[in-house]
């Protein structure tokens, strides 16, 4: 067997690095090392959403049979309401869109049915195969998808199982730093003393990124040294304002998540919207997102606050996640709608969760020598479209596919890195542009778009006398342009594929 073209070392096994992992261990000549710090790869955590041009490439990476067996089943073209929007911080709520796209929304429905199924067969070079959830149910019993919605574990198991021989997954291994030798070789550290070597360093390892602080400060370094032509005052400065995008930042939103008892809301509200209905409710400086779950017998809530004072604020001491009581939130909508307040007092039956929302700075590059970052290590986002993992299978594609073109060898890495820097930097700077703005919107912080008065029906547009107040007609202007932007800042997840950008960073493989 002749020897690899180049070793590749992948730090974290979230979305985004499983998923580089597999689509790198169908190349023949690259081997992987996946290291994960945790103990465990299928540990719990919030669910993975996933829009049809991210499903395309799970697709072609022959994952879509697998994960529709422990999900919704794959989007299709068809139109559906994906969320009803309405405007609810005040005594009597409006709606005023209708958020349609291709497929379904029923996220997570499959997650509590009773069935136990048997066990995915592993491979015999897998890690031993784990039980997946509701694989016996097929999909002719629910409807097509556009978001399609998976638990972490769940895709973690069939993503392991996908590995070929060629990679290696090591779980407990926590890296704590690297360094490069030499233009073609690097050796990495971990906590428990043990040391590898790579010739590519891939940092998937989220927004507390150990590789991003280190990535940050060899940029910081290069700068300080003067590489751009500066003076030394302003090369000093560069490098300083470099080296503080290793830390991510507080995002100024705070999300409060929990399961409501679909039983404890419509005690309180019979025949409660939210018990069949995907929902945005929207209020000054906040945003409460619903739908039912678990075959209508809970209803997701994610209540968000946001500061945005406190935006790009130092990183939280106190943990990022902790449990808290309802009564934190009864306060804060005890003037919203009746809609809204049943849904807080459904708290009361339910274990909250409170959710310090990081963010991370655009970087003037992704890369460093032959190290590289993707997913939230490169630019974790707020989640107000729901993109953060279909960005990260992006990014880990492309990269991976750049890696395994036969162009590319250990002396020609660098390009390619280059040519992932080129595509994917400015496309999630658009992505993350795009979050924040729907933040702002949907929580009518957006600057020329907030309101001082309830809105009336008629300035919503679904209410049939119309109106002719001016007011009436100016809250409707702004409310037509939080839908249009609202679903600008969504679109691209469905309208539109990587292949465009990958085509194009294949051709700069070309350049010498």
């Amino acid at each position: 067997m002749s020897p690899p073209k180049m070793r590749v070392a992948i730090c974290g096994a979230g979305v985004g690095g499983l998923i580089c992992a597999v689509a790198l261990s169908r190349y023949h000549d690259i081997e992987v090392d996946l290291y994960e710090a945790a103990n465990s790869f299928t540990a719990p955590g919030a669910g993975i959403g996933v829009w049809p041009r991210a499903w395309k490439i799970l697709s072609a990476l022959g994952l879509a049979d697998a994960l529709s067996k422990v999900a919704v089943v794959p989007p299709n073209e068809l139109p559906k309401i994906e969320f009803n929007l309405r405007k609810s911080d005040q005594p009597e709520g409006v709606y005023f869109q209708n958020l349609t796209t291709p497929g379904s929304f029923l996220p997570f429905t499959l997650l509590a049915h009773p069935c136990t199924p048997p066990p995915l067969t592993a491979a015999p070079h897998t890690p031993a195969a784990l039980p997946l959830r509701n694989s016996s149910l097929t999909p002719p019993l629910l409807p097509e998808a556009g978001l399609l919605a998976i638990q972490r574990p769940d895709f973690a198991t069939v993503l392991l199982q996908h590995l070929s021989p060629r990679a290696r997954a090591h779980a407990g291994k926590r890296l704590t730093g690297y360094r490069q030798v030499r233009s073609h070789a690097l050796v990495l550290e971990f906590a428990d003393g043990a040391r590898a070597a790579a010739d590519v360093l891939v940092g998937a390892d989220g927004v507390r990124s150990v590789v991003r602080a280190a990535l940050c400060a060899e940029l910081a370094a290069e700068r300080g040294a003067g590489v751009d032509g500066l003076d030394a005052d302003d090369a000093g400065r560069a490098a300083e304002r470099v080296g503080a995008l290793g830390d991510a930042s507080f995002s100024g939103t705070v999300a409060y998540r929990a399961m409501v008892p679909a039983e404890a809301v419509g005690a309180t509200m019979p025949g409660h919207p939210a018990l069949e209905n995907a929902i945005m409710y929207m209020g000054k400086d906040s945003q409460i997102t619903v739908y039912p779950v678990a075959f209508g017998s809970y209803i997701s809530l994610t209540a968000y606050r946001s500061n945005y004072e406190l935006e790009g604020s130092p990183p939280f001491e106190d943990p990022w996640t902790e449990d808290v009581a309802a009564a934190d939130l009864m306060a804060d909508y005890e003037t919203w709608e009746p809609e809204v307040r049943s849904l807080i007092q459904g708290l009361q039956h339910a274990h909250v969760n409170k959710w310090a929302i990081h963010t991370t700075q655009p970087l003037p590059s992704m890369v460093s020598g032959h190290v590289v970052l993707l997913g939230d290590a490169a630019h974790a986002m707020l989640p107000h479209t729901g993109a953060g993992a279909g960005v990260a299978i992006e990014d880990a594609y492309v990269l991976a596919t750049l890696l395994g073109d036969r162009r590319t060898t250990r002396g020609t890495v660098a390009r390619a890195l280059r040519a992932y820097d080129a595509v994917r930097r400015p496309f999630a700077a658009r992505v993350q542009d795009g979050a924040r703005e729907n933040g702002l919107l949907c929580s009518l912080c957006y600057p020329g778009l907030t309101f001082d008065r309830p809105v009336a029906a008629a300035a919503s547009g679904t209410d049939a006398d119309g109106g002719e107040d001016e007011d009436e007609d100016e809250d409707g202007e702004k409310l037509a342009e939080i839908r249009a932007r609202v679903r600008m800042n969504w679109e691209w997840a469905w309208k539109a594929t990587v292949d465009v950008d990958l085509v194009k960073a294949l051709r700069m493989l070309e350049d010498r």
